[in-house]
């Protein structure tokens, strides 16, 4: 006979435990220059989070991406730091100039340098190689440990959790097919080391990671993604209150990185048509980004490494250091010559080009002159590396320089170009933590990544 227990379950009293839905979680990882970030979203929620972390008590967000190299032995950068001894950094930048075949890059030069690197040699492709899949893995597991510990505790537990990881990657065009490919093959092998239940070890020479590299086996799944930081930074933009959504204006972003300059001019369409589609008419990549300061700073000058410098740009120290104001207003030039030779010129030519051969002009922006630009181009700035001057100056100074004063729409009426500027407001659906709220501006790649891949914006390159 059975218990009073086993007939209480099968009564509508005691229905047992069902199991909890699947986690489906969606990591948008920022692989930075100097520091990476990332935002993982919980699809079944709609929610967005900041991935953070506990260095010395305080909460922090920013995960540097150097790491010690000292006798091609790679280890973590436990203290987090940007310019650490023995450090190696700007691992993203070697690799891209990489793809590029841009062996003598300013990156890779030094990099040779100091490793005994023939440019072009195939030593040089396996060392980048190999440095970038130790850090991508070790970080991509510190990120997934990181959230399980914080928020799902159980994960795995049901045999349908999932997670994804969408990574953005430094390409500007269409056919450079090379960067994209090279980037994807290095995140889908990190994926899957990191995806491994035991802890990585926090050191590994060169030759154990080039192994590594030539046997991690990658099957044909859906986990991983790759996407162009440019696109992934107009995400949050798009859904913004600021978007007007489908409309003839032309957005011009300056995204400051430690390594990089990336700027596009794109309108966003939303048509029945096409669907959602961001449209480039430019983008250009320069590596002029906020690290170059300290560093052209340290080549400069006799005192002081590359640190001391990063603190005096940090600082604003410009008014008291005629080596820093030197370099600063020097860097504003050339950003601003760079902008109106390759990004202007680029997205003059496309409009025309646009125009004369699109047969329906119902859906074509009506832009065939440079008064048409004045009236429909507005500004946004983003990333850790944004400052006023040069980054802000130097857009500012391009347009006026190119186009002179912008035109209020409609009429003939002048305003001034940084009257243009649009601020981003922050999303409804990211929970950041309690005072950190400036955290923001250098989280809207990572934020623009954690959408499910499916749900992003297609492209259309110049």
């Amino acid at each position: 006979m059975g218990s009073v227990f086993d007939w209480l379950k099968k009564t509508v009293f005691f229905e047992p435990k069902t199991a909890r839905n699947a986690y489906y979680i969606q990591l948008g990882f920022d692989f930075g220059t100097s520091y990476s970030k990332c935002v993982f979203r919980d699809l079944e929620k709609e929610k967005a989070y900041v991935f953070t972390f506990d260095l010395g008590g305080r909460k922090e967000f920013l995960i540097s991406s150097t790491i010690i190299c000292e006798n091609k032995k790679f280890s973590i950068n436990k203290e987090n730091e940007q310019y650490p001894t023995n450090g190696l950094w700007h691992i993203k930048v070697a690799l891209a100039d990489l793809s590029q075949r841009n062996f003598k890059s300013p990156t890779l030069s030094r990099i040779n340098k100091v490793f005994g690197l023939v440019p072009g040699s195939k030593e040089q492709e396996a060392f980048v190689k190999a440095a970038c899949l130790f850090y991508l893995s070790r970080t991509l597991q510190f990120i997934r440990k990181g959230i399980f510990k914080q928020y799902y505790e159980d994960f795995g537990k049901n045999s349908q959790d999932d997670m994804y990881v969408t990574m953005a990657i430094p390409v500007s065009n269409l056919t450079d097919t090379a960067t994209e490919d090279t980037f994807f093959e290095i995140l889908k092998k990190a994926w899957v080391i990191a995806c491994q239940p035991e802890p990585l070890p926090d050191t590994a020479s060169c030759q154990e990671m080039e192994i590594a590299f030539a046997q991690t086996s990658v099957e044909s799944d859906e986990s991983c993604h790759v996407y162009p930081e440019v696109s992934a930074n107009i995400q949050p933009f798009s859904m913004s209150p600021q978007s007007p959504g489908d409309s003839s204006r032309i957005y011009f972003v300056t995204d400051v990185g430690s390594g990089t300059v990336d700027q596009c001019c794109f309108t966003l369409t939303n048509r029945k048509q096409i669907g959602e589609r961001i449209n480039y008419f430019s983008a250009q990549v320069f590596e002029l980004g906020s690290g170059v300061i300290e560093r052209r700073c340290e080549k400069e000058s006799n005192q002081g490494g590359i640190e001391y410098w990063r603190q005096q740009k940090e600082k604003n120290s410009i008014i008291n250091n005629n080596i820093l104001n030197t370099i600063i207003r020097e860097l504003a030039n050339e950003l601003e010559k760079k902008i109106r030779s390759a990004t202007f010129s680029q997205l003059k030519s496309s409009l025309k080009i646009d125009n004369k051969n699109n047969n329906n002009p119902k859906y074509i922006i009506p832009i065939t002159t440079e008064d048409s630009i004045r009236r429909l181009v507005y500004i946004f700035f983003t990333g850790g590396g944004n400052m006023e001057n040069p980054y802000q100056k130097s857009v500012l100074d391009a347009l006026e320089l190119e186009f002179k004063s912008p035109i209020i729409d409609g009429t003939k009426i002048t305003t001034t170009w940084d009257q243009r500027v649009i601020s981003i407001t922050i999303p409804e659906d990211i929970v950041l933590p309690e005072g950190c709220v400036d955290w923001m501006r250098r989280l809207y790649v990572s934020y623009g990544l954690s959408f499910k891949y499916e749900n992003l914006p297609h492209n259309k390159y110049p």
